[in-house]
């Protein structure tokens, strides 16, 4: 899939239903700068690595979407 590179704040859900999860997809998802918030839940603030894990999830036969956010304020930071 070939794409525009777009910053901003993307979140990938994913779900792998319970089944074994390779060490060979953390291995590759640790080569792409993101940050985690919560098991199933990754932040990126490029697109393109974004649709990078999104494409990484897929290959391992599993559920995922992106979620892109719009901040319009920000309230309160957290490292």
């Amino acid at each position: 899939m070939s794409v525009e590179d777009k910053e901003g704040v993307f979140y990938v859900v994913y779900d792998f239903s319970g089944r074994y999860v390779p060490k060979e997809f953390y291995l590759n998802l640790s080569r792409v700068p993101h940050r985690r918030l919560g098991y199933s839940v990754l932040e990126f603030h490029s697109l393109k690595e974004a649709l990078a894990v999104f494409e990484l999830i897929k290959h391992y036969d599993s559920k995922a979407r992106i979620i892109v956010v719009e901040v319009k304020e920000v309230m309160t930071k957290y490292p």
